[in-house]
């Protein structure tokens, strides 16, 4: 009975998005001004289906897409990565970063990968346990993303957001999509 439940709840979800894609392009008509859109992408075919998908009659006309890369969780597995899309976020202060990004000498000495910052001053006014308002953001982030396993993957789609909605804010994007995104194809007869 539930499944029957949900199956009606999608439809009619289904439903109201029709309506409302729709009605959507239907204001799009009306108006002179392009909604710009930011897609998060990892590249490749999503990429150019969306390309295409976006360069087609129906849709030119009312969007102007530009793409915003992915992290592969994979580029977050050394310090040097981590750190890097880490300072992109904006949770690494430039301070730590700047002096971090010496760390490639002593990427395989791990006793003295931290090194760098015994100079750099300890941001003040931060929050959380003892333990890590002592140390720099940098090693407290290096030191819990160590457990996080297959969760990485998790934390690389958040840093790919962040970086995204700070880019829609600076530039001035309407909206953020994923590449999973598909249109419906003839909405309004125009393609």
């Amino acid at each position: 009975k539930r499944a029957c439940h949900e199956d009606s709840i999608t439809k009619n979800k289904s439903k109201i998005d029709l309506i409302f894609c729709h009605s959507m392009m239907e204001d799009l008509s009306q108006s002179s001004s392009k909604i710009r859109v930011l897609i998060i992408t990892m590249g490749g075919n999503r990429q150019a289906v969306l390309k295409e998908m976006f360069a087609s009659p129906s849709m030119i006309n009312h969007f102007h897409v530009e793409f915003s890369p992915g992290i592969p969780s994979r580029e977050l597995r050394s310090r040097a990565g981590l750190m890097t899309h880490g300072y992109k976020v904006g949770i690494i202060p430039e301070a730590e970063y700047k002096a971090f990004e010496t760390i490639g000498r002593h990427e395989k000495d791990r006793a003295k990968s931290f090194d760098c910052l015994k100079e750099v001053p300890v941001a003040k006014g931060r929050r959380g346990a003892e333990t890590d308002v002592e140390q720099h953001y940098c090693v407290e982030l290096w030191r819990k993303s160590k457990g996080i396993n297959r969760d990485r993957s998790v934390l690389a789609c958040t840093f790919a957001h962040l970086i995204a909605m700070r880019r829609c804010v600076d530039e001035k994007f309407d909206v953020i999509l994923e590449d999973n995104v598909r249109s419906i194809k003839n909405l309004g007869g125009n393609g």
